[in-house]
């Protein structure tokens, strides 16, 4: 018989420790089944006996400073022995982990006490009581838990959603950009798409299936490069974003970067349409044309708002002078396409007029409208202008105000102060001088000069 078995003055510690008539059952009933436990553990381990009799007396000191996170964490261990568990171990595991605030797995340990002891258990009563409290918890626990369950998995769900989309938006950008301009980025996998995947597949000799995979987007990324030389010196996105007027470009540079670049990645489209404004800036409106001409007729709307800028910026209509008919034809088929560069030219054909063209702000603003649709913000800011002045559209200070906002929002300079002076006026939305104020200290940290004096004069109003 063990050491902790045979002393007496174990005993008495454990009748004198908590719930230790619990514990000196428990005791005596793993002393009686020690003959059973297993062989079969490493040379190295502890005898079993040994293990059960450092393991009681733990579990004996645990409950006499009613350390119940102690015990929750040594009956697992003690479990794990893979000996016969007597029933009231199960009984001090319960009370442990309610004590702990696990009502779900007290309830599970008293379970299985009620089920092995059953009436004639001793504790039978106060297991009874304390299961009536536990399942209440326990109930409450469960309908928490599966609530958090439910929002972690629809939160997965809507996380692997926008990762498919992006991934989709991606693929099709590429696809836009590799030869298929008709190709939709709206992260919704079409039949264009698919017509679209099917052709690169073809052309890059993989496996036909019209779908996404690994080796599509890699050839794809492959053909399609994030950034080159080309793009520093000519950049013209087919996204709304900053870009280089022609007169700006370097075409020196410009020219042979974009060249090489086209030799490397022949079938990215942008390269080919920025090479093309790099030849329309050094003078070379024929070589222009020619490079530009196959990305025309497959469809892309970049490609046209270049033949635009070729009948505008060289003069191929008579006498070399700026064919504006034929100027806002492209613009138009550019622009009817979604190009965000012709949109906006066309805005300011309109709204300024030339040869043959009448000038027509209501037209200027409709294509300035689809501009700022398409998120380019100086188009909303100067559409809010339209719209505070009342200038080719009825004047509106509420749709002004949401247009500068969503310029501002951008950090937008010109249109932080416009929406400033709507808030300071009440125009359009609510009078709020303390608004106006934090619009105007960041206009001021956009860069906006001379405002100290209106910045001072307006917390001089709000400490009044």
């Amino acid at each position: 018989m063990s050491l902790l078995c045979s002393r007496d003055h174990f005993l008495s510690v454990v009748c004198r420790s908590f719930m230790g008539s619990i514990i000196a059952l428990t005791v005596a009933a793993f002393c009686s089944l020690q003959a059973l436990a297993s062989e079969d553990l490493e040379t190295e381990a502890l005898p079993i006996e040994v293990q059960v009799d450092l393991y009681m007396a733990e579990l004996t000191r645990l409950l006499e400073f009613e350390d119940n996170v102690g015990i929750v964490n040594l009956v697992p261990k003690i479990r794990a022995l893979n000996i016969n568990i007597p029933n009231a171990l199960y009984f001090i595991e319960a009370r442990a982990l309610y004590a702990t605030g696990d009502a779900i797995q007290a309830r599970e340990s008293l379970l299985v006490y009620l089920n092995q002891a059953g009436r004639e258990g001793r504790y039978y009563q106060e297991a009874t009581n304390l299961l009536l409290e536990v399942r209440a918890l326990a109930a409450e626990k469960e309908a928490r838990n599966a609530e958090l369950l439910a929002a972690r998995k629809q939160a997965q769900e809507l996380a692997e959603e926008k990762a498919r989309t992006l991934r989709n938006r991606e693929v099709q950008s590429l696809l836009f950009q590799a030869g298929f301009p008709k190709t939709p980025v709206t992260g919704e996998i079409d039949g264009l798409t698919r017509e679209a995947l099917a052709v690169f597949q073809v052309r890059q000799g993989l496996t036909v299936n019209a779908e996404i995979n690994q080796k599509t987007l890699t050839k794809l990324r492959a053909a399609v490069p994030s950034s080159l030389t080309c793009d520093t010196l000519a950049n013209r996105p087919f996204a709304p974003g900053d870009y280089i007027k022609i007169n700006d470009i370097d075409y020196q540079n410009a020219v042979p970067a974009c060249n090489e670049a086209i030799r490397d990645y022949p079938v990215a489209a942008r390269l080919h349409i920025q090479y093309a404004r790099a030849l329309i800036a050094a003078g070379r409106a024929s070589d222009a044309e020619r490079a530009i001409r196959e990305h025309v007729e497959i469809g892309y709307p970049g490609a046209m708002h270049v033949m635009a800028e070729l009948y505008r910026e060289e003069g191929l209509g008579e006498d070399g002078k700026a064919d504006y008919e034929t100027v806002e034809s492209w613009l138009l088929r550019a622009a009817e396409r979604g190009d965000y560069m012709a949109q906006m030219d066309l805005y300011r054909l309109y709204a300024n007029g030339a040869a043959g063209i009448r000038k027509n702000l209501a037209l200027a603003t409709r294509w300035l409208a689809a501009a700022s649709d398409l998120d380019h913000i100086p188009a909303s800011f100067l559409l809010g202008q339209h719209y505070e002045r009342g200038q080719g559209l009825a004047r509106n200070y509420e749709q002004a105000a949401d247009l500068y906002q969503k310029a501002s929002d951008k950090d937008h300079l010109a249109a932080t102060l416009a929406l400033a002076n709507l808030y300071e006026r009440g125009r359009g939305v609510e009078k709020d001088q303390d608004q106006a104020l934090v619009l105007l200290i960041k206009a001021q940290s956009l860069g906006a000069e001379a405002l100290e004096r209106r910045i001072a004069r307006l917390k001089k109003k709000r400490s009044s």
